[in-house]
Order: structure tokens, then C-alpha cells, then sequence
């Protein structure tokens, strides 16, 4: 793919990233709280210096989007303690109109804590890894994944890790291919760790 290129998350990419993100994952808790927040929560990690959003272009238009943070308990606590009303307003709204989204919470948080592996405990993680399927395996995913590591390393991350539903076959696979770890499993999901 010659005209493949990823940069950082920019405001004209926005909104494009956000259909990505709930076309691809619109099973999560964050894609099922809407549009709204999830474009806040990428411009938070967009400019939180311990954290990454990178965008994948062909011909200038966005097909990809990866994220990443060294330290999850910290941007989920700058990102909260920066909500408004309007966010309050629409979490309890969506809370409430789906009550299933208290047990995606909880299990997100069983989830997302640090993982123990060689001796070190692991925060830096990839969050969200979302490719258009018009664009799927033709390698954007892996470049994507690339540029995230080249964050973790400015950033003198020797592990990161991540986390897949079991049932997803393809995203093991996928994330295998790449040399990553399986270290175990937590509520619905695999937890990978790769080392860079």
C-alpha cells in the first residue's frame, strides 16, 4: 500500500476515526456511550503526553486508528476528573437506558488492571486498534501497531500489553503474528504482553 501513511490524531481525522471506532467495536463500553464520547476520549489521550493516537490514511482519508497509554489508571482518572455536566449528563443517560453497561464497566476494570509478567509489572497498553473492513488485511493493522511501539519506545517501554474477547479467533491470530504473549485470561477476554 503505497499511499498508506499514519501520523498523529489531528481534529479534521476526528470524526472519521469515531465511525471507525463504532463500526469496527461497537460492542464496548466506550462505543456504546456514543459519538460524543468517544471523540472526547481521543482528544484526552491525544493530548496527554503518556498517551498515543495514531491515524491510518490511503489517499489522505482515515481507515485505522490505534491508542495507547503507559499508565491506564492514570489517563482514566485525568480523563474522568476532566468531565463535565454534559458528560456526567450523558453516561447516567446511557446508564440508564442500558443497564448492561454496569457489568461492561466492571469487567472493563477486571480487565484493564496491570499484568505481573518476567518480574515486572506491565501498565503501558494498547487500548483500541480499529481498521476499517474495507481495509483489513492488507497489512494497515501491523503498521498501525508499529507506530505504536515506536511511541512506547521514545517512551523506554520495554513491555506493553492488551486485551482480545476470546471468541475473537482472527484478533489472536492477528496479535500472534505480531509476538505477542498470551499470559492469561480475565473475564471475557485474553490478556497478551509483547516485549519491544
Amino acid at each position: 500500500m503505497d499511499s498508506l501513511q499514519i501520523k498523529p490524531l489531528e481534529e479534521n481525522d476526528l470524526e472519521r476515526v469515531v465511525q471507525i471506532h463504532q463500526n469496527v467495536l461497537g460492542y464496548t463500553f466506550n462505543s456504546r456511550l456514543g459519538p460524543d464520547h468517544l471523540s472526547f476520549l481521543y482528544r484526552a489521550m491525544a493530548q496527554d503526553d503518556g498517551s498515543y493516537v495514531g491515524v491510518a490514511l490511503i489517499d489522505n482519508q482515515p481507515v485505522g486508528v490505534v491508542s495507547g497509554t503507559l499508565d491506564m489508571d492514570q489517563i482514566k482518572s485525568s480523563t474522568l476528573s476532566s468531565f463535565r455536566f454534559r458528560q456526567w449528563a450523558n453516561l447516567l443517560l446511557h446508564v440508564i437506558g442500558q443497564p448492561s453497561l454496569i457489568h461492561e464497566w466492571w469487567k472493563g476494570n477486571v480487565i484493564g488492571r496491570s499484568v505481573f509478567f518476567e518480574g515486572e509489572t506491565i501498565q503501558p497498553t494498547l487500548t483500541t486498534i480499529a481498521v476499517d473492513s474495507r481495509y483489513q488485511g492488507k497489512g494497515v493493522g501491523k503498521c498501525l501497531v508499529q507506530d505504536l511501539e515506536c511511541f512506547f519506545r521514545r517512551k523506554n517501554t520495554k513491555y506493553y500489553r492488551l486485551d482480545t474477547l476470546t471468541e475473537n479467533s482472527s484478533a489472536r491470530k492477528f496479535y500472534e503474528s505480531l509476538g505477542f504473549q498470551q499470559v492469561g485470561m480475565r473475564a471475557d477476554s485474553i490478556v497478551f504482553v509483547k516485549k519491544i
